[in-house]
């Protein structure tokens, strides 16, 4: 029951952070003019202004590795409650002038010159696929605040008001790992483990859609004064200026990623104890390595000669780059061929379940055997007719003796 439940369970690397951080354009200098409002009459006043914003995106969170006896890596993308932040930072640089044609005075030129800056954040939930986060800020600029005198003796006065809102819309729309598209939180993109791989690596690249809009509006008061003739004022009215981008999508840089895996490698695909007499105990020592660059973990039974083949110890954990060994025996009481199997189930997602085949051929009087290596007496381990108690000892000491070379 302890393996099957160990060859069930899920095992995973340890988890990558994954920032995204990205300043994206919004607006490169946008032009916004009113023209001269009105077109005719005596006055008239415009406004120019040139627009210039960005959309400041951070994502963090982390892509988590895992696997099971599937056969097949598990990658997931996962972020964290409040860990998006999404900011809006533009900049408006403004012009505004006027014109008049007075009783005989004419006059045209620029006011007032200014920069309006924009900037509002919030943050969202990370990685959250297909949700669309709407930020908005707006200010009023009272900057617009004129009274002097030209042409001699015609005084000006203007005051106006420019009020801007500047919304965005952001949408996370996908991953894209090595072609595999996750389009919703709880998607997963599989792979195919590569046997003998020690670690795992792809190229994830995150989609999002931007939409951005700018509304101006322009509230402007404006009045000349001319000795003898008196005050005209102009007819205060509400200019609005708008522009928006079409939705468009961005693709943030490419994020390498790599997950360090177990990978078992074993020196022999079949132990051959050779030929043996009734009741002599033959001992055979499995070499293998994990050429991985993450613990391998597992376990080592007999699955079919379990009365005749044993095997010791029944755990594996074997570090990073190091090798181990288990200690195969067999004894048989009665003349004729033996076969069983040696199971290993580990952590290696290429290969979670590794199976050895075992045989030997006992005869009355027994003879020295060949392995299939062609080394001679089996495997060069030892045999005993009568297993005595210190060499059962000895296992357990081996074993240990073995992992801490």
């Amino acid at each position: 029951m302890i393996l099957f439940l160990f060859s069930a369970m899920a095992h995973e690397a340890p988890p990558q952070d994954i920032l995204l951080s990205e300043s994206i354009p919004l607006f490169v200098d946008l032009g916004l003019d009113s023209g001269w409002v009105p077109n005719t009459g005596s006055l008239a006043v415009r406004l120019e202004l040139v627009a210039n914003g960005n959309a400041i995106v951070e994502e963090t969170g982390q892509a988590k590795l895992s696997w099971d006896d599937t056969e097949e890596l598990q990658l997931r993308m996962k972020g964290g409650e409040n860990q998006g932040l999404i900011a809006l930072d533009s900049a408006l640089e403004t012009l505004v002038s006027i014109r008049f044609d007075l009783y005989g005075y004419q006059y045209e030129d620029q006011l007032s010159a200014f920069s309006l800056p924009l900037y509002n954040e919030q943050n969202f939930d990370s990685f959250s696929l297909g949700e669309t986060i709407v930020l908005e800020t707006s200010t009023d600029s009272n900057a617009i605040d004129f009274n002097t005198t030209v042409l001699l003796v015609v005084d000006v006065a203007f005051y106006g008001i420019v009020r801007p809102t500047y919304s965005l819309s952001y949408s996370p729309m996908q991953w894209d790992v090595d072609g595999n598209i996750l389009e919703e939180d709880a998607s997963v993109a599989s792979f195919d483990p590569v046997v003998g791989a020690t670690n795992w690596g792809a190229s994830a690249k995150h989609l999002a859609e931007l939409e951005a809009s700018l509304d101006i509006e322009f509230v402007p008061t404006f009045e000349v004064c001319v000795p003898v003739f008196g005050c005209t004022q102009w007819e205060a009215v509400q200019i609005p200026l708008n522009t928006s981008t079409d939705a468009f999508f961005h693709e943030f840089s490419a994020i390498d990623m790599s997950f360090p895996l177990p990978s078992l490698s074993v020196a022999e695909e079949t132990i051959d104890f050779g030929t043996l007499a009734q009741g002599e105990l033959s001992n055979h020592e499995l070499s293998f390595e994990n050429i991985g660059e993450l613990i391998l973990e597992g376990e080592a039974r007999i699955v079919s000669g379990e009365a005749n083949f044993s095997v010791f110890p029944d755990q594996v954990f074997t570090g990073q780059a190091q090798e181990d060994g288990l200690m195969v025996s067999f004894v048989g009481e009665t003349d004729g061929m033996y076969e069983g199997i040696l199971e290993i189930i580990s952590n290696d997602p290429s290969q979670p379940v590794i199976q050895i085949a075992l045989r030997a051929n006992v005869t009355a009087d027994g003879i020295e055997g060949t392995d299939v290596n062609g080394k001679v007496g089996g495997c060069g381990c030892s045999t005993q007719k009568t297993p005595p108690l210190g060499l059962l000892l000895l296992f357990p000491l081996l074993a240990w003796w073995r992992r801490m070379e």
